[in-house]
């Protein structure tokens, strides 16, 4: 956070300045735990954030864009009227 001046990183890109409430971990602790502290991650030998300061609303937004991906992930049928 401090790198990054504790400035929202999506709201700053648009032109806007907003404090950062929180980090975003692009890779998932859940999924990563060892990239948990790192502040970058390598795929097929190209480097990436994996830690970004965020606003709370566009952390939401991410996550809820991160879930929607999972939705979309599943194979098979999944009927939305579970009953």
């Amino acid at each position: 956070m401090k790198e990054n001046n504790y400035e929202c990183q999506h709201c700053k890109a648009r032109g806007f300045h907003k404090a950062a409430r929180s980090v975003h971990h692009v890779q998932w602790v859940r999924r990563h735990p060892r990239l948990a502290l790192s502040r970058t991650y390598e795929h097929e030998g190209v480097t990436y954030k994996n830690l970004i300061p965020l606003c709370e609303d566009c952390h939401n937004k991410e996550h809820d864009k991160s879930r929607w991906m999972i939705k979309r992930e599943k194979k098979g049928f999944v009927n939305e009227e579970r009953w």
